[in-house]
């Protein structure tokens, strides 16, 4: 995807799963091309702020689970709320308003899986 993206002229200091970091703005040009870009790769631009943070709410669960030696050595509200610098309530809200379930149950789906 790098290279993809290179190709459009967007240069990346990172890229992670779910996001990259670019050197400069990006142009409202740009952000077309960069859906296009996504779009051929079978993927899609996430640029609506609550689907953003649901996003990194969910990769920070993985992320402790893709682990696995990987002990919290905190409750898992207060590791979700440190990590993402949002308060848990907020975070909880958000996350049931529009997946139509708690957290703390995408915590034990995934705990299952593991």
């Amino acid at each position: 995807m790098k290279f993809e993206l290179e190709n459009i002229d967007i240069h990346c200091t990172t890229i992670g799963p779910g996001w990259l970091e670019t050197c400069e703005p990006v142009s409202a040009v740009q952000m077309e091309k960069i859906k296009i870009a996504l779009q051929k790769a079978g993927l899609e631009l996430i640029d609506d702020k609550k689907t953003i943070l649901i996003e990194k709410i969910k990769h920070a669960v993985l992320e402790i689970f893709s682990k696995p030696d990987t002990i919290l050595k905190t409750n898992f509200s207060y590791y979700l709320s440190q990590k993402l610098n949002l308060d848990y309530t907020y975070l909880a809200n958000v996350f049931s308003e529009t997946q139509g379930s708690t957290i703390e149950n995408f915590v034990i789906t995934n705990r299952i899986k593991k």
